[in-house]
């Protein structure tokens, strides 16, 4: 397993959501906020998975029903092929501090 790169705009928690996310195919976001190791806010865990969606590592299933899944990107993060440190996550100019349009 290779060291993973992380980059400087993910948290600990991101690692950690796309770690139970690779355990089971989707998963809700209160079931995430309720396993991550420090349970976490539902409001966190929402806005850590926008970033992480822009990112490119997981994608809603359908967004109303808030069912997550991790992406082939995501999984190769997770074992150390792919590198956070080269992407940059952008806010929408529409909504100024967040992802995803």
């Amino acid at each position: 397993m290779r060291v993973r790169a992380a980059g400087d705009w993910m948290t600990v928690l991101d690692e950690r959501l796309l770690e139970e996310l690779r355990r089971d195919d989707y998963i809700t976001l209160g079931t995430l906020a309720a396993r991550v190791p420090r349970p976490a806010p539902q409001y966190r865990v929402a806005e850590r998975l926008r970033v992480l969606a822009q990112a490119g590592y997981v994608e809603p299933e359908r967004p109303d029903r808030g069912k997550w899944w991790i992406t082939y990107w995501g999984q190769l993060y997770l074992d150390g092929e792919a590198r956070a440190d080269c992407i940059y996550p952008e806010p929408s100019p529409a909504r100024p501090g967040y992802v995803l349009r």
